[in-house]
């Protein structure tokens, strides 16, 4: 089977030339993302990034609503919630880098474990 005195055989992954994409218009996935639209990261920065009008200790002040999201969680730590104040700390350690996870096993200085004990005493607890 040769199309117009050609060699080219029709066949599974080869389809008749004259079915095949025309240079200039749509490919094969005409209703595809079209181009310029954004995804969950972009959209999320882009929103995190809105600036909003807050009234703090009397004046109104425009900070973004990243800004706004972490003073939220920042204050509902202060004030005792302990699932808000350990994201805050997570955060804090993920940003700026935890500690070198070898120091997990250094000896604890004579001043810090009298004040162990002095707690675990309290706790009624021992330290050993």
């Amino acid at each position: 089977m040769s199309e117009e005195g050609n060699d080219y055989q029709v066949g599974y992954g080869k389809p008749p030339l004259h079915t095949r994409f025309q240079p200039g218009h749509a490919g094969g996935n005409r209703k595809g993302r079209p181009r310029g639209t954004t995804n969950l990261k972009t959209d999320l920065q882009a929103e995190l990034a809105e600036r909003i009008t807050l009234t703090e200790n009397g004046r109104k002040i425009r900070i973004s609503k990243q800004r706004a999201l972490v003073k939220a969680l920042v204050v509902k730590g202060i004030k005792g919630d302990d699932r808000a104040a350990g994201k805050a700390f997570d955060l804090l350690l993920k940003l700026v880098g935890a500690d070198d996870p070898g120091d997990v096993d250094a000896p604890i200085a004579p001043e810090d474990q009298a004040i162990l004990d002095a707690f675990l005493q309290r706790q009624g607890g021992s330290n050993d």
